[in-house]
């Protein structure tokens, strides 16, 4: 019997190695960009690691297992470019969704990015509404399967 009010399971991630959620680790120096991201995830089942620059984040993806990650370009000591182009010569890394985000929407950076492996390219401050009113077509099918629906505006 189900609780009136009660949040439904969040979807399965495709290749998910948990049978109820999905691990996403988060990559990003702003404090306050990691905060958001995780919180709302976390409101939606999902588990959350975070991670505060590119070296950080390679040494957590080779660790442990995760279903997808969302990475910010522009960080100190390694930077997301260079995330993306050492996942993509790592054969345990190079198929895990990627979904990167940045404040820039420079078409260079935006086709960089795919170039090298990144599956979807979103710039911030993220349209909230964007999920639910149709887009989701157009996305990779990691995002389709729900669990970016919960990312939030982050500040520029």
């Amino acid at each position: 019997m189900s609780q009136v009010g009660a949040r439904p399971a969040p979807p399965i991630l495709a290749g998910s190695t948990h049978p109820r959620e999905g691990r996403i680790l988060v990559v990003d120096d702003e404090m306050l960009n990691r905060t958001l991201l995780s919180v709302n995830l976390q409101e939606s089942g999902y588990t959350v690691e975070l991670a505060e620059d590119g070296q950080q984040a390679l040494e957590m993806m080779r660790a442990r297992p995760f279903d997808a990650v969302l990475l910010d370009l522009i960080m100190p000591r390694m930077d997301g470019y260079q995330v993306l182009a050492e996942m993509k010569q790592d054969a345990a890394l190079r198929r895990l969704p990627v979904i990167v985000i940045s404040s820039s929407d420079e078409i260079d950076s935006i086709v960089r990015c795919i170039e090298m492996g990144a599956t979807d390219y979103l710039t911030k401050p993220f349209n909230r509404c964007c999920s639910t009113l149709g887009c989701e077509p157009h996305w990779p099918a990691c995002t389709r399967n729900g669990w970016l629906h919960c990312v939030t505006s982050l500040p520029r």
